[in-house]
C-alpha cells in the first residue's frame, strides 16, 4: 500500500480537487488585495493554467520578493509569489503524510498537532526532571543546506519521478535567497560547488527543514539513547544528570551535523543548570515557574506602539490592533504572567463614544476572564455617538503610545 501511495503522488498533487483547497489554504489569512485579490477573481483559470503546466511539465517557479527582518534576529525573507504558494501547499498536503510517519514526536514546527506551545509544554517539564540541559542551535541552518543531500533525503522515501521533478525544480529555483557554506577545513572542489541555502519564507521550506534534521532526531534519541530531547526547526534542547554526559552527546552530534555540512553556532552550544533559566520559544523557563521574556514583552509593546500610531493616520483598521492584542495574550497566557498582562493591558484606554463593538477588549475579557475598565471622560461622554473611535492612552502607558 505504501509502495502504490508513493508512485501515484504526483496525480494526486494536480488533482483539481487539491489544488483547490491548496488555493484555500494559500488564501488564508493574506486578505484580498493585490495578487491574491487577482488570483480569487479569476480562480478557475488561473488554477486550470498551473494544472495543465504541471501536467505538461512546463511549470517554473515565478521571481521571489526578498526583505529583512530584524526579530528575534537578522535574517532576509524570501516570499514566492501567490501562484507558486499554491503549488507548495498541494505538495505538501500530498507528501507530508509520506514523511509524518517517519517524524518523531521530539520533533516541533510546521506539524499539524506539534506547535509551539507543544513544544513548550514538553520543555517546561523536562526542566522540572532534570538538573542541567545542553541547549544548541545550528549556524545559518536555511542558507546552508545542501540541495544535493536534500534531494537524496527526499529520494528515500518518495519514488515517483515527476513528483521528484518538481520537487528538484521547487529546490533549485532562483529564490534569491542567501547562500552559506558551514564547513571548514579542505573538501573535494565540486563538493564546495554544490548549491546550498533554501528560501526561509516558502511552506516548502520549512516542510524541507524537517526532513533535513530527521536523521539527526533518530541518531540522538535511537543511536544516543538521549531523552528528553527537543527539536524546534534548528533549535533544539537535551536534558540529563550530568555535565559530562551532556558533553559527550553535544561531540557526537557536532560529528553528525558535519556529516550533513551544517555545524553548531559557537556561541549557542551551552550547558548548564536548568534552575538558570532556559530561554525557549520565547519564554524563560526555570524547575518553579515559566516568565515571558523580557524581549517578547518589548517587541509586543514596539508593535502596538506601531500599529496606535497607523490607526491614528488611518492607515491601519482596529480589528489589526485587536488581533495582536489577542495573539500576544494567547502567547503570554500559558505562563505565569496574570499581573503582567494585567498590568499591560489596563493601559488601553478608549477615547469616544464608549466601549468599541469589536476591539483589543473582547479578547482582553476572554483571556484576563474579568472586565478590564474602558475609561471614557465626561466630556467625551457628551459628544455625538458616532464620533470616529480613536486608540489613545492614560499617564500609564506614555511608554506604549507616542505623542502621550
Amino acid at each position: 500500500m505504501d509502495q502504490e501511495r508513493r508512485l501515484s503522488t504526483f496525480e494526486e498533487i494536480i488533482d483539481s480537487e487539491n489544488l483547490f483547497n491548496a488555493f484555500l489554504k494559500a488564501r488564508k489569512g493574506k486578505g484580498r488585495t493585490g495578487p491574491v485579490s487577482r488570483f480569487d477573481f479569476h480562480c478557475d483559470t488561473f488554477l486550470w493554467e498551473l494544472q495543465k503546466e504541471l501536467a505538461e511539465k512546463t511549470y517554473l517557479p515565478g521571481k521571489y520578493v526578498s526583505f529583512r527582518i530584524r526579530y528575534p534576529k537578522p535574517r532576509l525573507i524570501t516570499a514566492a509569489p501567490f501562484r507558486d504558494r499554491v503549488v507548495h501547499h498541494a505538495l505538501c498536503a500530498v507528501i507530508a503524510p509520506l514523511f509524518e510517519s517517519r517524524f518523531l514526536p521530539c520533533s516541533f514546527a510546521n506539524r499539524p498537532g506539534f506547535g509551539t506551545h507543544r513544544a513548550f509544554r514538553a520543555a517546561r517539564r523536562s526542566c522540572r526532571e532534570y538538573t542541567y540541559v545542553l541547549k544548541c542551535d545550528v549556524k545559518r541552518f536555511f542558507p546552508s543546506i545542501d540541495h544535493e543531500i536534500l534531494k537524496r533525503m527526499v529520494r528515500d522515501v518518495v519514488g515517483d519521478e515527476d513528483t521528484l521533478g518538481l520537487i528538484d525544480t521547487l529546490i533549485d529555483a532562483e529564490s534569491g535567497c542567501e547562500s552559506y557554506d558551514n564547513q571548514t577545513g579542505s573538501m573535494p572542489l565540486f563538493d564546495s560547488l554544490r548549491r546550498r541555502g533554501i528560501p526561509i519564507g516558502n511552506l516548502t521550506s520549512q516542510f524541507f527543514a524537517n526532513i533535513y534534521l530527521n536523521g539527526l532526531d533518530h541518531f540522538v534519541v535511537e543511536a544516543l539513547e538521549c531523552a528528553p530531547y527537543i527539536r524546534y526547526v534548528d533549535d533544539f534542547l537535551l536534558f540529563g544528570a550530568s555535565k559530562q554526559a551532556l558533553g559527550r552527546f553535544r561531540e557526537a552530534i557536532r560529528q553528525y551535523l558535519r556529516s550533513i555540512r551544517l555545524v553548531l553556532h559557537e556561541k549557542k552550544q551551552e550547558i548548564f543548570p536548568v534552575r538558570n533559566g532556559v530561554d525557549f520559544l520565547g519564554y524563560r523557563i526555570t524547575p518553579r515557574g515559566v516568565r515571558v521574556r523580557k524581549s517578547n514583552v518589548r517587541t509586543f509593546q514596539k508593535r502596538t506602539k506601531a500599529r496606535i500610531a497607523h490607526y491614528r493616520q488611518g492607515k491601519l483598521p482596529l480589528e489589526k490592533i485587536s488581533e495582536g492584542v489577542r495573539s500576544w495574550i494567547a502567547h503570554a497566557r500559558h505562563a505565569d504572567s496574570y499581573r503582567l498582562r494585567e498590568v499591560i493591558l489596563n493601559r488601553i484606554v478608549v477615547e469616544g463614544g464608549g466601549p468599541l463593538p469589536d476591539g483589543p477588549w473582547r479578547g482582553v475579557e476572554q483571556y484576563q476572564r474579568e472586565q478590564l475598565p474602558v475609561r471614557v471622560s465626561q466630556q467625551q461622554q457628551s459628544e455625538q455617538p458616532q464620533q470616529q473611535h480613536r486608540v489613545s492612552c492614560g499617564a500609564p502607558l506614555q511608554a506604549l503610545v507616542p505623542g502621550s
